[in-house]
């Protein structure tokens, strides 16, 4: 597919690829990840986009301000845009028709242990190394 990106009124590239990932930190260890993206700090207010499976080398994931405004446009005149959302029905685009991509204005306190470790989680679900069990040698 073909789709243009821009941040707010500027361009930021048109994209040939597979489809595009965006994220927040909350959502940065999923399928994001997978695709090659970042990490993020889970205090982090930004937004992530990480290109799926680039029709060239040089396209790689880029950060945003919380506060950009983006919207994407499908180039491709064979074919419509699947966007798919957490927890939200599967929507098409045809060509055309910008989806736009926004932070919130509302946010969700979520409940931690207070001896939570963000690091540890890591280390743990992807088998870092730096955690209790390398401390053996």
């Amino acid at each position: 597919m073909r789709l243009e990106v821009l941040a707010g009124e500027e361009l930021v590239t048109d994209y040939y690829c597979d489809g595009l990932i965006f994220t927040t930190p909350t959502g940065s260890t999923a399928y994001n990840l997978s695709a090659g993206g970042p990490l993020i700090y889970p205090t982090a207010d930004v937004i992530a986009m990480t290109p799926v499976c680039p029709h060239t080398l040089s396209n790689r994931s880029i950060i945003f301000r919380n506060d950009v405004k983006l919207r994407i446009f499908n180039r491709s005149a064979s074919s419509r845009l699947l966007v798919a959302m957490d927890g939200q029905r599967n929507l098409t685009f045809c060509q055309g028709s910008p989806v736009e991509i926004s932070i919130a204005p509302l946010k969700l306190a979520l409940v931690q242990r207070v001896d939570y470790s963000h690091f540890a989680v890591i280390r743990t679900k992807l088998q870092w190394s730096g955690g209790a069990a390398s401390a053996g040698g």
